[in-house]
C-alpha cells in the first residue's frame, strides 16, 4: 500500500520547523505551538453523570522543545453552574513523546497560575496530540485528545468538529472470503450546534472484483455525545450522496459510529452495492496508518 494520504511529523521534524528565541544565556529556545479551536466541549458531572455540550472553547499548547515542558492556556471554558466563560494556565508542565508520535501531556492536582487557583485545581490532565500532513487535501490537520477533571467534580472533554480515521476495513458477505483493505478512510464532521453529523468514506470498496473505488457522503446524521467522545446510531436505511447527488442503488443500513476521543472510532453498517449482495463493513480506525500495520 502506497502511504500517501497521510504523513507524522515526529519530534525531529517538530524541532527543525519549531520557533527560535534567544535564551538569557545566549542559546537558542526550541518551541512550537498548536492552536485547536475546531472543537467543543463535553462537559460531564460527575455526580449526575448528565454530559452537556459546550461551544467554542480554545486550547494553545506552547511546547518547549528544549526544556520538555508546555504551557498550556484554555480559553472560553464553560462549567456547570458557574457563570460565564474562565480561563487557565498551566505553566511548565512535563511533556513526551510516545512510539507512535504522539505528544503527551498529563499531570494530577495542576493548579492553574493567576485568580484561578483560589478556586480550581485540575484533578487530573491528559492531553495527547500529534502532527499530521493531510497530503491528498494539501492540509496540516494535527489530532488532538484533551480530557481534564476540575475540582473532582466535573470532566471536560474536548471533541474534534473535524475527524479523519485510518485503518483497516474488512466487508464480510456470504459464501464469500472477507476483503480487507487499508485503503478507505473516512471523515466525520461534528456540528455541535445543530447535533448533526457528516460522514466522508473515501476510497470505499466492499470487493476485489469492484473495478473503481467510491467516495461518498452521509448527511444530516443526528449524533449523541458522553463522557469518552460521540455515537451515531441509524437502523434505518441513509442514501449516499455521490458525487453531490442521492444514489439509493448504495442505500447504508444499520449504521453504528463510535467514536472514542482517545482512540479513533468503530465503524459498522450493511451495505448491498448496485444489488451486488449484502455487505457487512466493520471499521475500527485509528488517527493515523501505521507502517508496521499495513503490506508496503
Amino acid at each position: 500500500m502506497k502511504l500517501s494520504k497521510i504523513s507524522l511529523f515526529l519530534c525531529m521534524a517538530a524541532v527543525a520547523c519549531g520557533l527560535s528565541s534567544c535564551l538569557g544565556n545566549g542559546e537558542q529556545r526550541q518551541s512550537i505551538t498548536f492552536n485547536y479551536k475546531d472543537c467543543f466541549n463535553v462537559v460531564t458531572d460527575l455526580n449526575t453523570g448528565v454530559s452537556e455540550v459546550r461551544l467554542s472553547p480554545t486550547y494553545h499548547m506552547d511546547m518547549n522543545l528544549t526544556e520538555g515542558t508546555a504551557d498550556i492556556t484554555m480559553t472560553n471554558i464553560s462549567l456547570p453552574g458557574v457563570t460565564g466563560a474562565l480561563s487557565f494556565k498551566l505553566e511548565g508542565i512535563k511533556f513526551t513523546f510516545d512510539k507512535r508520535g504522539n505528544y503527551i501531556i498529563s499531570g494530577r492536582d495542576l493548579v492553574p497560575s493567576g485568580s484561578a487557583a483560589d478556586y480550581y485545581t485540575f484533578s487530573s490532565l491528559s492531553i495527547m496530540f500529534v502532527d499530521r500532513m493531510l497530503s491528498e487535501e494539501g492540509a496540516r490537520i494535527p489530532a488532538y485528545y484533551i480530557n481534564f477533571v476540575i475540582n473532582n467534580k466535573t470532566q471536560v472533554n474536548a471533541v474534534s468538529t473535524e475527524n479523519y480515521y485510518f485503518g483497516k476495513t474488512t466487508v464480510t458477505s456470504e459464501n464469500t472470503t472477507p476483503y480487507t483493505t487499508y485503503e478507505t478512510y473516512y471523515t466525520v464532521i461534528l456540528d455541535p450546534q445543530s447535533m448533526v453529523a457528516t460522514i466522508g468514506f473515501n476510497s470505499a470498496r466492499f470487493s476485489d472484483k469492484m473495478p473503481l473505488s467510491l467516495n461518498f457522503t452521509l448527511k444530516d446524521l443526528p449524533f449523541t455525545v458522553d463522557p469518552q467522545g460521540y455515537k451515531i446510531i441509524k437502523a434505518d436505511a441513509t442514501t449516499p450522496y455521490l458525487n453531490n447527488t442521492p444514489n439509493p442503488s448504495y442505500d447504508i443500513t444499520n449504521l453504528s459510529v463510535n467514536g472514542v476521543t482517545n482512540k479513533g472510532a468503530t465503524f459498522d453498517f450493511d451495505c448491498n452495492p448496485n444489488g451486488m449482495g449484502e455487505y457487512h463493513v466493520n471499521a475500527p480506525v485509528e488517527w493515523l496508518v501505521y507502517p508496521l500495520q499495513v503490506e508496503q
